[in-house]
């Protein structure tokens, strides 16, 4: 929920954070429709859109960790490594000129302070 909350409040204020992953989640249609207003979104809609693969209760949750403890296991740290580099399209390097383009823009602290005033 913090993830979301930064992802939602750092657009408020200038601050791009993550639009191209969350673009190739969603798609570039909804992405924009969701980022161009800079609404948040609840683990309903998340799950709705794709952004999310789930929702569980804080009971499930040592389970959930079990299994994702166990699909950790499931391959090898080097195939694991070329497996995300070969599925890797978001591009880190862009992505942090971009998120440094944005934070750089003059006046960021005023747009903080007027944001976190509101």
């Amino acid at each position: 929920m913090q993830e979301q909350l930064a992802f939602a409040h750092g657009r408020k204020f200038g601050l791009v954070l993550g639009t191209r992953r969350f673009r190739n989640l969603v798609g570039a249609g909804l992405a924009f429709s969701i980022l161009g207003t800079a609404r948040s979104f609840d683990a309903n809609e998340e799950l709705a859109i794709r952004f999310v693969t789930s929702v569980v209760s804080q009971d499930e949750l040592p389970a959930l960790q079990q299994l994702a403890h166990k699909s950790a296991e499931a391959l090898d740290d080097l195939t694991r490594a070329y497996l995300h580099q070969a599925l890797n399209v978001n591009e880190g390097d862009t992505d942090m000129v971009e998120q440094v383009r944005s934070a750089s823009q003059p006046g960021f602290k005023s747009r903080i302070r007027a944001y976190l005033s509101s």
